[in-house]
């Protein structure tokens, strides 16, 4: 069973008849887990950087309610961290989120800031008030005028074929970003019926890969379809059992 769990403790004041708790002793979940996804790029002018860190949740049936995530540092060429924490919806099983809520960090001034920089992160990511997974990411910036082809950054939107397809329980979805934006990946059935939304949230300009677990529906025809922008893309998947 995917859930959260707590383990808590009732006592009792014998002399005064006093009821006492439950006091929480810890707690624990099977949800998930929730990592960050992808690795993040991110372009600085002057010292403040600005960037957003997808988390998606890799767990098989529930979802992970109320998320929330903060990050930390001890890189030198961070000088501060201007930022609390980033706050996300629920994320469903095998659904990627981005935060409408930006970190920010200072970049430090005895750091060489006319190059790109490679720069680890930990993050502590709570659900419910209680932080139930811990992880890390690199933060990938480059100072603004740096050309996109330097870092590998798409020419153009695609979309992949899906594969293995047909699949049988799992199938990797493919795309490519040439900039950062709103993006949506979402699953519908035969008869055009959202099944699950994969991504939902702001992108940075990258190649993605997003795997759905399919083990919770029946055989047949679906389609994944992509938005970003402007761009609009469906292909076809089949679920063969």
């Amino acid at each position: 069973i995917e859930s959260h769990f707590s383990v808590q403790i009732s006592t009792m004041d014998l002399d005064d008849n006093e009821y006492l708790g439950p006091h929480d002793l810890a707690n624990f979940t099977t949800i998930g887990p929730i990592v960050p996804d992808s690795a993040e790029i991110a372009r600085y002018d002057g010292s403040l950087v600005k960037f957003r860190v997808p988390l998606k949740n890799e767990g098989l049936a529930a979802g992970a309610p109320s998320i929330f995530a903060i990050i930390s540092t001890v890189d030198s060429c961070i000088s501060a961290l201007n930022t609390g924490a980033a706050v996300y919806q629920d994320i469903n099983a095998g659904e990627t989120i981005t935060s409408f809520d930006s970190y920010r960090v200072t970049l430090n001034p005895n750091c060489d800031l006319s190059k790109e920089l490679d720069i680890p992160f930990d993050i502590e990511i709570l659900s419910d008030g209680y932080t139930f997974w811990t992880d890390s990411f690199d933060l990938h910036v480059i100072p603004v005028g740096v050309e996109d082809e330097i870092v590998g950054l798409p020419k153009e939107y695609s979309l992949s074929q899906a594969y293995p397809n047909p699949f049988n329980p799992t199938t990797t979805i493919e795309y490519a970003l040439p900039q950062s934006g709103e993006v949506s990946l979402i699953i519908y059935n035969l008869l055009g019926e959202e099944i699950v939304r994969l991504v939902n949230g702001y992108q940075q300009g990258g190649s993605y890969q997003n795997t759905w677990n399919a083990s919770n529906y029946s055989s047949g025809i679906y389609f994944y379809r992509l938005q970003a922008g402007d761009f609009i893309q469906t292909r076809k998947i089949i679920l063969l059992k």
